[in-house]
């Protein structure tokens, strides 16, 4: 994992409180597990937005503003997803491992 990256993941604690949404450390770390994964090919998910929107879907995605504080994914709903790992240490090996697997992924398949 890029070192900067790894030090501020080594940082959260279990018992710390959300500054700005719901997720917890641990919910926040398997988060991120599920986007390295979608991005390594190991989690296929279908694009549930109508056509119409995805322009302005992906200009917002690709641009520099921050997510709005209360914005509720349609894929995950309202409430957090059940966790997956026993421990928030558990989850952040488990996001090394995906990240490794990721640049693993492109190295193999550079096109």
């Amino acid at each position: 994992m890029n070192n900067k990256f790894s030090a501020k993941i080594n940082l959260l604690k279990s018992n710390q409180n959300s500054l700005w949404g719901k997720m917890s450390a641990q919910h926040m770390v398997e988060h991120l597990i599920l986007a390295v994964k979608m991005g390594n090919g190991k989690l296929k998910l279908e694009c549930n937005n109508p056509p119409d929107k995805l322009p302005t879907l992906k200009k917002f995605l690709m641009s520099s503003r921050p997510m709005p504080k209360g914005f509720v994914n349609t894929v995950i709903g309202p409430d957090n997803l059940p966790l997956n790992y026993s421990s928030l240490d558990e989850a952040k090996s488990k996001l090394e491992e995906e990240i490794e697997d990721y640049h693993r992924f492109f190295e193999e398949n550079p096109d």
